[in-house]
């Protein structure tokens, strides 16, 4: 008699922490996107335009930028002067970071003429 209540209990205990188990969660999860703040290290004398995650902006006098989501392009005139496709722990983007091996040598005339 005992072990049959003591299975019954281990039966209906078993149902119980199972039944919330099914193949379709009906909790929801959304993923959050916080977006990157970055400050870029150059002259503020021209306009630096920026675009990433489909945001298109200015860069801030203090050099300051917020993407929703990376990478992120900057120009001058319209122009692109490079990309970077990840940000420093500390969020500073720095004129070599922008530089890619391919163009290399004519990003190098376009920085220089920020």
């Amino acid at each position: 008699m005992k072990r049959s209540i003591i299975k019954i209990n281990v039966l209906l205990l078993s149902t119980i922490l199972f039944s919330g188990c099914d193949e379709h969660n009906s909790t929801i999860y959304h993923k959050v996107s916080v977006a990157q703040k970055g400050y870029l290290v150059a002259p503020m004398d021209e306009k630096i335009q920026y675009q990433c995650g489909g945001k298109t902006s200015y860069i801030k006098h203090d050099g300051m930028f917020q993407c929703p989501s990376l990478p992120v392009t900057f120009y001058v005139d319209s122009k692109p002067i490079g990309s970077v496709k990840s940000l420093h722990p500390d969020g500073y983007v720095f004129p070599q970071d922008i530089l890619t091996k391919t163009n290399e040598n004519q990003n190098k005339v376009k920085v220089a003429s920020w």
